[in-house]
């Protein structure tokens, strides 16, 4: 298998807008992983995969059919019977039982002082928003949240028992189906799922928690984004006061965040036919990097791209990715994130993170921060000092 790397942004669109010859059928992550993975079969792997055959072969069976709602790993065509009933949901829901949410988590960090923006805000808000857009409940968030992390990092320590600990969170979320359908959580997006049903036909227990498990991959994104962004602003007083105090920059400033602090910062796509890339010929199965940070620093579209400008007016980034698969959450992501980061800046104008002690993680995937330990109430230092960035 040959790995070519899209790092233009017309090269990187045009790929992933030519589903043809770029095919996601295989998923958009790890593919150069799956090649080896009966190589990396061990004894150890005997007992997990014999007592959880039913469910390997459950999954065998859902992709031998087409039928596994994960929109992302299916073509275009295909893809649009899960991806219309989400987006219709999604524009109707917008931002709706958010801010209560977000303020929740504010006022409880509030009297702490000092804390780990990463553990003890960012990922407890989001997670907490996350499961109310689903209608998930709070209990054996765990079983989602840990596989679901350590595949997008591609940081699984065992593949075999990653892959067989996602299909038992994946059947745990089947059970969390099942029982919504006698006992449905008002307002989330699987009692939408299982109550649509468009041209006679309805979502199987199958294909609901397919397209569910699709939508839990965006949340981590929107965590590291969030990470990048505060620490960002934590170094950058001027920016902060702009954003803060000028409400029609925010949208604006929002969009160059996400284009310079790229969170998913790769996807990969199964090459089907032969193609040249750059002189070189590649072959069906061969696999092609989309490779969304480097497009979105590309010189010939960005002007000073490693600058971060809030009144740039080229908004058309990548971190959304591009072509039939766009992110469908793009919309709750903006708007999430950017009513995060008004509430958090208005409540702790004078934030201050400890950068000997945070910890910056850069994946392959994805970008961001683990620990970003931050003192709340910490003052301007103009106001001790008469200098430092809050006087510029």
């Amino acid at each position: 298998m040959k790995v070519c790397r899209y790092t233009g942004y017309g090269d990187i669109t045009s790929a992933a807008k030519n589903a043809e010859v770029f095919s996601s059928r295989n998923g958009l992550t790890n593919l150069t992983q799956r090649s080896s993975l009966f190589g990396q079969l061990r004894l150890r792997h005997l007992w997990p995969l014999l007592r959880h055959a039913r469910l390997i072969g459950r999954e065998a069976w859902s992709r031998a059919k087409r039928n596994h709602g994960r929109f992302a790993e299916l073509q275009p065509a295909e893809a649009t019977r899960y991806r219309r009933p989400i987006s219709i949901f999604l524009k109707k829901r917008g931002s709706a039982g958010i801010a209560p949410i977000v303020e929740r988590h504010i006022d409880q960090a509030m009297p702490k002082g000092s804390i780990c923006l990463c553990r003890d805000l960012i990922w407890p808000c989001t997670e907490d928003a996350t499961r109310a857009m689903l209608g998930l409940p709070d209990e054996g968030w765990g079983v989602y949240r840990d596989p679901m992390l350590q595949f997008m990092i591609g940081g699984e320590p065992d593949p075999i028992l990653g892959i067989v600990t996602r299909l038992r969170a994946r059947h745990v979320l089947e059970q969390e189906v099942r029982r919504q359908r006698t006992s449905p959580v008002a307002g989330g997006l699987i009692a939408h799922l299982i109550q649509w049903e468009s041209g006679g036909q309805s979502f199987s227990d199958t294909e609901i928690p397919g397209s569910v498990w699709m939508i839990l991959g965006g949340y981590i994104g929107t965590e590291y984004f969030l990470s990048s962004a505060l620490n960002y602003f934590s170094e950058h007083a001027h920016a902060r006061r702009e954003f803060l105090n000028n409400p029609h920059v925010r949208s604006s400033a929002i969009e160059e965040l996400l284009r310079y602090f790229t969170p998913g910062r790769q996807s990969q796509r199964l090459i089907t036919s032969r193609c040249v890339v750059e002189g070189e010929q590649y072959e069906n199965g061969d696999v092609a990097i989309l490779d969304w940070a480097a497009g979105n620093f590309d010189e010939r579209v960005f002007v000073n791209p490693e600058d971060i400008d809030f009144n740039r007016s080229n908004r058309d980034h990548l971190s959304f990715g591009a072509g039939a698969h766009y992110c469908i959450g793009a919309g709750f992501a903006r708007e999430f994130s950017g009513l995060f980061l008004v509430r958090f800046l208005e409540a702790f104008p004078h934030y201050k993170i400890d950068a000997s002690k945070s910890v910056r993680y850069q994946y392959p995937s994805l970008a961001g921060f683990d620990t970003l330990p931050a003192d709340l109430a910490a003052r301007p230092l103009d106001a001790v000092a008469g200098h430092g960035p809050d006087a510029r």
